[in-house]
C-alpha cells in the first residue's frame, strides 16, 4: 500500500489497484482505460471541490480494485449539501461529455467525451455505494426511517444488478462476444459485498 498526503487529504493506493491498472493499460491499445481512469479522477476531484464549497473536507482518497473511494471526515451535513456533494462528480462528467463530444473534432477527444458520459451514467445508477445509490438512500431517509431506507436501497441495488446479470447472460448466449456487461456485473456485485454504503 502506497500512502502519502496532499494537503490534509491522505492518498492510499493499493498494490492490487496498481496491478489492475498495469494489466488494463497493457491490454488497452486505444487508450480507453487511460481515458476512463482520468475521467474517474476528475469525477472524484469534483466531489472534493464540492466538499470544500460546503465547508467540509476530504479525509482520504483510497485507490482499491473496486474503484476510487472518497472518505470524508464524518461530519453530518444537511441532505441538500449531501446531494450536492454526491451529484458533483456525475454533473462534471456530463459537462465534459458535452464539451468534448460536441465541441471537439478529434476522434480521441470525442471518445473521451463518451467515456465521461458512460462514467456519469454508471455512477448515477441507484446501486449501493455508487453516487446514485447514496443519493437514493438520503432521499429515502427523509421519507422513511433509516432502517427502511437501508432495506429499500439494498432491494433496489440487488434488483438492478440481477437485471444486468440476466441481460449480460442473454447477450452472451445470443452470440454477442462482448462480455463487458458481465464483467461490470461482477464489479457491481463485489462492490455490494465489500464496500460500505455510507
Amino acid at each position: 500500500m502506497l500512502e502519502f498526503s496532499v494537503g490534509k487529504t491522505k492518498i492510499k493506493i493499493s498494490f492490487l489497484f496498481l496491478a489492475f491498472c498495469t494489466i488494463c493499460s497493457l491490454c488497452d491499445k486505444r487508450g480507453f482505460f487511460t481515458m476512463a481512469l482520468f475521467a474517474s479522477l476528475l469525477h472524484e476531484m469534483a466531489h472534493i471541490l464540492m466538499l470544500y464549497f460546503v465547508g467540509e473536507s476530504a479525509e482520504k482518497l483510497d485507490f482499491v480494485p473496486q474503484g476510487i473511494a472518497l472518505v470524508r471526515k464524518g461530519k453530518i451535513l444537511s441532505y441538500k449539501s449531501e446531494i450536492l456533494i454526491l451529484s458533483a462528480g456525475c454533473i462534471l462528467n456530463f459537462i465534459l461529455f458535452l464539451i468534448f463530444y460536441f465541441c471537439c473534432q478529434t476522434l480521441s477527444l470525442k471518445l473521451f467525451g463518451v467515456v465521461n458520459l458512460g462514467l456519469g451514467l454508471f455512477n448515477a445508477l441507484p446501486i449501493g455505494a455508487l453516487d446514485g445509490g447514496r443519493i437514493l438512500k438520503i432521499l429515502l431517509k427523509n421519507m422513511f426511517f433509516a432502517q427502511k431506507a437501508e432495506l429499500i436501497c439494498k432491494i433496489v441495488s440487488v434488483f438492478i444488478v440481477v437485471v444486468f446479470i440476466l441481460l449480460g447472460i442473454y447477450l452472451v448466449l445470443n452470440g454477442r462476444r462482448n462480455v463487458s456487461l458481465l464483467l461490470t456485473c461482477i464489479y457491481l456485485t463485489s462492490m455490494l459485498l465489500f464496500r460500505n454504503y455510507d
